[in-house]
């Protein structure tokens, strides 16, 4: 019996130990999966900037603190210059992601794409964020979001992610309306009128 319990008390140590690290590690976590192939054709063009392919979607989550005034969840945002960009997205990111993102977001990625930028709030921390699909349904940009766990880690604390996706404006109409669907999710990006 005794030994039983040394060995769970073993095990609760290890899950509070890995716990720990995964709060430590999440204020300045940056997850970036490798670009997916969507499902449809390009339109063609010569593309320059960070996107060289009209089919691949470049996408990349940053941890970021949780906005009980907006329940963790905000509308998506077209982001279409690198003045933009500095202003609506680069105060929400830590010292190091700022460089990162302020050198790979600039005027000339502009030139023939732009972002769609939105945040997710997951109910554990050990929940990493990626989008499953981007699609165009009858006119609308549609982002799915998904999260997957690596592990058998999962922990009772919320994390909200500001969600980074990179489209073409060759392939992407920049004025089309946005949707973000998926767990806790911003909703749709609204059109100017």
């Amino acid at each position: 019996m005794k030994r039983y319990i040394k060995i769970i008390a073993m095990l609760l140590t290890l899950a509070l130990a890995a716990a720990a690290i995964a709060c430590s590690n999440a204020e300045t976590e940056i997850t970036t999966p490798a670009p997916m192939e969507t499902e449809t054709e390009p339109n063609g063009g010569e593309v320059s900037g960070e996107i060289t392919d009209p089919n691949k979607i470049d996408f990349e989550f940053h941890r970021i603190a949780y906005d009980y005034e907006t329940g963790g969840k905000t509308e998506p945002e077209i982001i279409t210059s690198a003045e933009d960009f500095a202003l609506k997205v680069l105060p929400r990111l830590s010292d190091e992601a700022k460089r990162a993102a302020s050198e790979k977001y600039n005027e000339d990625f502009f030139k023939n794409n732009h972002l769609v930028v939105f945040t997710v709030t997951f109910s554990s921390g050990s929940v990493i964020p990626e989008v499953t699909s981007v699609e165009d349904v009858d006119g609308t940009v549609t982002v799915t979001v998904g999260g997957r766990m690596d592990g058998d880690v999962g922990t009772a604390d919320m994390a909200t992610h500001l969600g980074i996706v990179a489209l073409n404006n060759l392939r992407w109409p920049v004025n089309a309306p946005v949707n973000v669907i998926g767990p806790a999710a911003g909703g749709t990006q609204k059109e100017d009128k």
